[in-house]
């Protein structure tokens, strides 16, 4: 993880400069105000939502991954030197802002192995059993339970036997609630159809899941986990 630190300070010096060309509205979709909020606290939780999975992520074997709900695509860089620039990096958000800035950061970060996708359909192009590792990172909460019960079967079966889901989903805790409205107006998103335990309950049905990351024991607001596909 010896990249981790210079690629995240070229990453926040890449959404101070682009913060600028977009509404704040539409970079609070992508938590960007988070990742950049003055109250430290605040900055340091939303980079560990990504820190913890990316070390799992580099103790394992490498292999093409998937970014569901990549957002600006802030992991990009990060997945390319965790994963190796000759591993493929798929991602996809249905958001024309959020695609519209990832574009932008895969031009700046000068990435050649980011295929990048606005449709969820566009995923089955992926091959079966073919990624080693899938990234959900604040995003499955979004989702109601019907579909994602589809999309946990889905991602089941594009992983490859010895693959993982990595997920960090908000307990909708008290504290949680409070940090969201001590953001702001442009820090409250979109709407969440669950929880983190409900996401986990759900994918339970597919995935062998295992807590890597409780943001913080014992007040939670954010938990992460590495899903690993039940014998298929």
């Amino acid at each position: 993880m010896n990249y981790y630190a210079s690629t995240k300070q070229s990453l926040t010096k890449f959404f101070s400069n682009e913060r600028e060309n977009y509404d704040h509205h539409e970079l609070d979709d992508q938590a960007i105000p988070s990742y950049l909020h003055n109250f430290k606290l605040m900055s340091f939780t939303f980079w560990q939502r990504i820190k913890i999975p990316l070390k799992k992520m580099s103790q394992r074997e490498k292999g093409d991954v998937l970014d569901f709900g990549c957002g600006s695509g802030i992991m990009f860089p990060l997945l390319n030197q965790a994963m190796g620039e000759d591993k493929k990096i798929f991602a996809i958000d249905i958001n024309p802002s959020a695609i519209k800035l990832a574009k932008t950061l895969i031009e700046k970060f000068k990435l050649k192995n980011v295929t990048l996708f606005d449709q969820d359909k566009q995923l089955e192009t992926i091959e079966d059993n073919s990624l080693m590792a899938i990234t959900a990172l604040d995003v499955l909460e979004h989702i109601k339970h019907d579909e994602l019960e589809e999309l946990s079967k889905l991602f089941s079966r594009k992983l490859c036997k010895d693959g993982y889901l990595y997920v960090s989903c908000p307990t909708e805790s008290a504290i949680y609630k409070f940090m969201r409205n001590f953001g702001g107006d442009a820090y409250h998103g979109h709407t969440h159809e669950s929880n983190a335990y409900d996401v986990e309950r759900i994918l339970s049905k597919y995935f062998d899941v295992k807590l890597i990351g409780n943001l913080y024991f014992p007040i939670s607001f954010f938990r992460i986990v590495e899903c690993r596909p039940k014998v298929k």
